[in-house]
């Protein structure tokens, strides 16, 4: 959404900030939890915030995943993760996960063209899981079975601080304070994710975990245009480079599924790549209505020493190499449109629905995610 405040005057020097931005982006460290992040944010854009304002967020994203997505399109019970095979074992598992993030945001504006953020999520992973060891049998079939501990899959939740952002923003062009139909706005990114969240917990194969538990590299360019006074779009790309880490991963045992086996293992996940178009329509003044596309790639995950099981994480980011195409809608509402406030501390109100309608690669969580957040500007000094 699209915010300003005060007198605003075009950026210059375009050269010079493009390379403080490079610069930022090359030092700066990111952590990222595909997982359980949404890919796109209909409210996303390329302002920055006003100088001396002071931007308070919170949201609130529920995903829900019952099932796999194979990349014909087919779904896979997400109890198949967990590691019997119904050709073998007489036991039928299912497997459910509702995570909900809530995250916190501050954003401040140094200047019209810097905005230095910090933002950490709760988040709150609830698993269900039932072993059915009653399966019917034909007459004179000897039962199998290879579950040792029923216990072992029984459903939990868990809340945790995920892993916390820093981030800076620097406008490199602006021209959305002229009255011309054709405006056009672009910012570039860079942050720090520290990896403070716990990622997975080592007595418990199917927890997602809050996050991947190691620090990386992130660069964005953000850019907006608008297409006179009801419509525009708003587009964005991010590279991420994932730094190499020693960790501990649970496995299943490979004669009692129920059974874990840890190991201490050096892993560099792979690289992440993202883009996103997001087209709005302004209705009112104060009412927007926008839709999303997003392209999200990842490659493989290298480990040495040993590599998890497949149900590791339950609905974790697969260790193989994946792309997944995502659309959405929502609506936006602002008290401050056109950079004018009608209320003494503005707030932007957003809601969205997002969906996976392709992915390529090794199965992915087929991840319904619906967001309902809110910003407030107060203005400091």
């Amino acid at each position: 959404m699209h915010r300003h405040g005060g007198t605003v005057r075009q950026p210059n020097r375009l050269a010079t900030r493009l390379a403080l931005a490079l610069a930022i982006a090359s030092v700066f460290f990111a952590a990222a939890a595909p997982a359980q992040d949404a890919p796109s944010r209909i409210d996303a854009d390329a302002a920055t915030v006003p100088g001396g304002v002071l931007r308070f967020g919170i949201a609130a994203d529920f995903s829900y995943v019952e099932s796999l997505r194979a990349p014909d399109g087919s779904r896979i019970p997400l109890g198949r993760r967990i590691g019997f095979d119904p050709a073998t074992d007489n036991v039928v598992a299912s497997a459910a996960v509702s995570i909900t993030r809530i995250p916190i945001s501050l954003e401040y504006g140094v200047t019209r063209w810097l905005t230095l953020g910090a933002s950490a999520p709760l988040v709150r992973r609830r698993v269900e899981i039932s072993a059915d060891t009653n399966v019917q049998q034909a007459p004179g079939t000897t039962p199998t079975m290879r579950l040792a501990d029923d216990s072992a899959l029984a459903g939990f939740t868990h809340t945790n601080i995920g892993d916390v952002d820093l981030t800076a923003r620097i406008a490199l062009f602006d021209s959305y304070r002229r009255s011309r139909p054709l405006r056009l706005r672009v910012a570039a990114e860079g942050g720090v994710r520290l990896g403070a969240g716990p990622s997975r917990f080592a007595n418990n194969m199917v927890d997602p975990g809050a996050g991947d538990g190691q620090n990386d590299v992130l660069a964005s360019l953000h850019a907006d245009i608008a297409l006179g006074t009801r419509w525009s779009v708003s587009a964005a790309g991010s590279q991420t480079w994932q730094r190499p880490d020693r960790q501990t991963i649970v496995s299943a045992d490979s004669v009692y599924p129920s059974r874990q086996v840890h190991g201490s293992v050096e892993r560099d996940l792979g690289d992440i790549r993202s883009m996103v178009i997001i087209p709005r329509y302004r209705l009112t003044p104060y009412l927007q209505f926008a839709a999303s596309i997003s392209q999200l790639t990842k490659t493989a995950d290298r480990y040495t020493g040993a590599s998890p099981a497949e149900g590791w994480g339950l609905i974790a980011a697969p260790t193989g190499s994946y792309g997944v195409t995502r659309v959405g809608a929502g609506v936006m509402l602002s008290t401050m449109p056109n950079g004018r406030a009608i209320f003494g501390w503005p707030a932007d109100i957003v809601f969205e629905q997002n969906r996976i309608v392709h992915s390529s690669g090794v199965a992915v969580p087929d991840a319904h995610v619906d967001r309902l957040g809110g910003r407030v500007y107060i203005k400091l000094f």
